[in-house]
């Protein structure tokens, strides 16, 4: 499952860089003008980009840009290990893609389609990863330190934003040879659509799906602040609704939290808006906080000794409420007292 995450996080990002193209579209304003449906016009596009992603040919020239990254790795054992995850898991990774992401998601997402919403964009990702019960498992990738996994993840990420203006000729005319797909009466629509429209989407998706947030998001890396707060909150979460909440419950305390609990988790509003389908999923488990947390992809595994020369009470409420001594080194007297000793 590590090797999949892998040719994942690689394959999301290659996908953007895959609608990148930027040409002149001056001659195609007036026309762009009278369309009264962008909509529409949009979903179907997204619709047609999702059969091409089903197409062989297309395939194809995925998995050799993906094999051409992977040469970009320093020594070749590494260059070998990518080249055969590619070729392992680039088919699920295009059936996952296909299979979850709706064009009317996307269209929403880019604000061409009303209905948008906060947290639209990340919840598209989340529920990706959810559905596929993405998590470390056995294999090369999953015995390397932590450090080296979240280094690894970033590097390709920041590899393929590097070479994604020199693919834009190439997906320009992918893109346009798909419009002859379309009916006749659309196929000057796509193809003005393409001129107009796939710089802002690459602009949405490099911008929003940045090497940091996407590699968090697939527990290649972790954020300790995230960490922490989860724990935090589901310290609260028990003392305001008990073991057996449910997923509605959940929802409706993820809303007003904040607001009983001000001062408890720094920024508290944006954390809980941005993890809140993985939070609102896990604060109804009957499990312990530590797994609760990293059941949410929000505190990386390790053990209970924690990493050298960090503050062991950043590790959360769980270890800083584990008896009286210890919350009164990590200042967590009060705290302990109301949300966790009753």
């Amino acid at each position: 499952m590590a090797h999949f995450k892998f040719a994942f996080i690689v394959f999301i990002a290659l996908d953007s860089s895959a609608l990148a193209g930027v040409i002149d579209a001056q001659s195609a304003r007036d026309e762009w003008s009278a369309m009264q449906d962008t909509c529409k016009d949009c979903t179907q596009i997204m619709e047609l980009f999702a059969d091409m992603l089903k197409n062989a040919d297309t395939q194809d020239l995925i998995k050799k840009a993906l094999e051409d990254l992977c040469k970009l790795l320093p020594g070749t054992k590494a260059q070998n290990l990518c080249v055969e995850q590619v070729e392992k898991n680039l088919p699920m990774a295009i059936k996952l893609m296909t299979a979850f992401i709706k064009p009317s998601q996307i269209c929403t997402s880019i604000g061409l389609c009303k209905g948008q919403s906060q947290g639209m964009e990340e919840e598209l990702l989340t529920n990706l990863i959810a559905n596929f019960n993405i998590a470390p498992g056995t294999g090369t990738m999953s015995e390397m330190p932590s450090s080296v996994q979240c280094t690894l993840c970033m590097l390709l990420l920041k590899n393929v934003e590097t070479v994604i203006s020199t693919a834009q000729g190439t997906v320009v005319k992918i893109l346009a040879a798909g419009c002859v797909a379309l009916p006749s009466v659309l196929r000057r629509a796509c193809r003005c659509f393409v001129e107009r429209v796939v710089l802002q989407l690459v602009e949405f998706l490099l911008s929003w799906a940045t090497p940091q947030r996407v590699c968090s998001l697939l527990r290649l890396c972790s954020s300790q602040d995230d960490c922490y707060s989860c724990q935090t909150l589901a310290v609260l979460a028990q003392f305001h609704l008990g073991s057996n909440a449910t997923e509605l419950q959940t929802s409706s305390f993820l809303e007003s939290v904040c607001m009983l609990h001000p001062s408890a988790i720094p920024e508290c509003e944006s954390f809980t808006q941005h993890h809140r389908l993985a939070l609102q999923r896990a604060l109804a488990k009957p499990v312990g906080i530590l797994d609760l947390c990293e059941g949410a992809l929000l505190c990386a595994a390790e053990t209970e000794t924690g990493v050298e020369g960090r503050d062991p009470c950043s590790r959360g409420a769980l270890y800083r409420c584990r008896d009286q001594t210890t919350a009164k080194e990590c200042n967590s007297v009060s705290f302990c007292e109301k949300y966790v000793w009753q």
